[in-house]
């Protein structure tokens, strides 16, 4: 019999935080899995929020971000507003 010091530890299997809601696990818009943890990112004219899982609008200049309806600030329906 081996030494409990010795016996292996079996490895853990990972899990994919992305599987859930249509494949974008807890992430506003995009949703990429990696070994032990996961990663958001937004689409194109979208930003990472500091909460690095929502998305707000990227405006350009003389432009505003209003939301639409009731949404939570970095919900994918943030938008950019007329000048």
């Amino acid at each position: 019999m081996e030494p409990p010091f010795l016996t292996a530890i079996p490895p853990t299997a990972d899990i994919d935080e992305c599987a859930e809601n249509g494949g974008r696990g807890l992430c506003a818009m995009a949703c990429h899995n990696m070994p032990g943890s996961f990663r958001c990112s937004c689409a194109y004219g979208y930003q990472l929020a500091g909460d690095g899982r929502s998305c707000v609008a990227e405006c350009p200049a003389g432009y505003r971000k209003q939301l639409d309806g009731a949404t939570a600030v970095g919900s994918p329906e943030t938008h950019c507003v007329g000048r």
